[in-house]
């Protein structure tokens, strides 16, 4: 279900930060950058997200209710569901990026440099796309 498969904490500490900087997309970067840059232990501790929070200016406290509480239950069975129905229920890269719908990158290839460059390519203004508004990044860290 998740991508170590001993637990989904690490996503889920992933998505409640995510909530906790609302739709701020540089935010969800700088805090997947930092938890990219750790070596994570197999089990969870929550030492180097609560580092990548301090590091991006985002409040523990709440990152830590959601992560403890029944939000972050939520947010990890809507982005499960959100996975299966953009991706299928196969096997596929952890993590792949999307921008505006569109694939950006897999596996080892995905870092905050690749993702932002992405964000700024001709390939993602299109009619479709609306100037005044932040692209969508997703990002898929799981599967199944």
């Amino acid at each position: 279900m998740c991508a170590d498969e001993t637990s989904c904490d690490w996503e889920k500490v992933t998505l409640c930060a995510f909530a906790e900087s609302s739709a701020n997309v540089g935010l969800h970067m700088q805090f997947l950058d930092c938890m990219d840059s750790n070596k994570l232990p197999l089990f969870y501790s929550p030492v180097i997200p609560k580092g990548c929070a301090g590091n991006v200016n985002l409040t523990w406290s709440g990152i830590n209710k959601c992560f403890n509480g029944p939000e972050g239950g939520r947010l990890l069975l809507a982005a499960q569901k959100e996975i299966a129905s953009r991706m299928g229920t196969g096997s596929f890269t952890l993590p792949t990026v999307l921008v505006n719908n569109q694939p950006v990158c897999a596996g080892t290839q995905c870092d905050y440099a690749t993702v932002a460059a992405s964000l700024g390519r001709a390939g993602f203004e299109s009619s479709e796309a609306r100037t005044d508004e932040e692209p969508t990044i997703a990002y898929y860290f799981s599967s199944k």
